[in-house]
């Protein structure tokens, strides 16, 4: 390839890619961020939910309490985190562009 290598490699692996998987890339992103309690220790286990319209996108924080949510739709959400023995959180207005991660 005539262009730089790591031009070269992504053009290649772009190319590469199903039609499909390059169509969801494109109208999709991802939702991050890490849950805490009321003194800013991380909380595990907490089931992250991203309502979609159709059925939710779920995903659970590990341990550090960090959780990742990939091929959200790009537009706004409202994000529900709940934690037994904690009451359940709700944001909304969310925004998740294409090709971004957001976080929330």
């Amino acid at each position: 390839c005539v262009m730089r290598g790591l031009v070269c490699a992504a053009l290649a692996a772009l190319l590469a890619a199903p039609p499909g998987a390059r169509a969801q890339e494109a109208s999709t992103g991802r939702l991050q961020g890490q849950v805490v309690d009321t003194t800013g220790q991380p909380l595990a286990g907490v089931l992250v939910e991203v309502e979609t319209g159709a059925v939710p996108l779920t995903g659970r924080t590990g341990d550090d309490g960090r959780y990742l949510v990939e091929a959200v739709p790009a537009a706004s959400h409202t994000v529900r985190f709940s934690l037994a023995s904690f009451v359940t959180l709700q944001r909304r207005g969310v925004v998740v562009a294409a090709g971004v991660t957001a976080n929330a």
